[in-house]
């Protein structure tokens, strides 16, 4: 059986199709059609997260439990991608700026580990870096002990 994030697991509704289909009608030439929505649908499903790297699973559950639970992390990385709604503009200490500057998206984190440096001013070097940070006094992260810390980052490593 194939894995897929939910949002991915279902067909285009029949209102998107008949409006796509309309605009069509009305501005041909627009370069949208059915198939290759079903086409880009299909591209998009045939994407799969990078295997994990090495990780600690004692400490990876440790951590599963603390980003579902007292780390309150999926309050804003919310999906099976663990992205989520909302724009942030403060949590590092170079706001982001021009086109950046309304905030940016919570981002994915499967795979994360490979995508350092992390923030978009890469003042994070490590996934140790990022928790760090998200816990400092007033982010959006309570306290978590520096062994708490090293089991979400074992988490992240697992993703």
């Amino acid at each position: 059986m194939e894995l897929r994030p939910p949002e991915l697991r279902i067909e285009p509704p029949d209102e998107l199709l008949q409006a796509l289909a309309e605009a069509e009608a009305d501005q041909p030439g627009n370069d949208i059609d059915t198939g290759t929505l079903l086409e880009v649908q299909a591209w998009m499903r045939s994407i799969t997260s990078p295997p994990p790297d090495l990780f600690d699973e004692g400490r990876a559950q440790e951590g599963f439990g603390l980003f579902h639970g007292r780390a309150r992390c999926t309050q804003c990385h919310q999906t099976a991608e663990f992205t989520g709604p909302g724009l942030f503009t403060d949590i590092t200490a170079i706001p982001p700026a021009g086109g950046l500057s309304g905030g940016i998206r919570v981002p994915g984190l499967r795979g994360i580990r490979l995508t350092a440096p992390f923030f978009h001013d890469h003042s994070a070097l490590t996934l140790e870096d990022v928790v760090a940070r998200l816990v400092e006094p007033g982010d959006p992260v309570p306290f978590l002990s520096p062994v708490e810390q090293a089991a979400l980052v074992e988490f992240l490593k697992s993703l």
